[in-house]
């Protein structure tokens, strides 16, 4: 799950001090380590909905566009929250030993 994406700093010598966008992001292989990525955004964010936008077209991502939520930094998410129980369960990983 993704939630506020972006993939530059851009232009903000506060988030290029972090160095999170210093090295180029490989989605290729970002996509062949996930199954479902679910994806949610807010017009209201400070962060580029463009880049949201294009971090969903590169993975392929259930995007979800909502209004009005900022950067979600709210403490209930309940549109989160219904995205999460609305997925398929996952597959139950091996177990230490075990042979797949």
């Amino acid at each position: 799950m993704l939630v506020a994406t972006c993939w530059t700093d851009q232009g903000q010598a506060y988030e290029r001090a972090h160095g999170y966008y210093s090295r180029p992001w490989r989605w290729d292989r970002i996509k062949a380590n996930c199954g479902t990525v679910l994806q949610f955004h807010s017009a209201s964010d400070s962060s580029s909905p463009k880049e949201a936008r294009e971090i969903a077209g590169w993975l392929g991502s259930a995007y979800h566009d909502l209004p009005e939520k900022g950067h979600y930094q709210h403490r209930t998410q309940p549109e989160v929250l219904a995205g999460i129980l609305a997925l398929p369960p996952l597959e139950p990983a091996p177990t230490r030993g075990s042979r797949a």
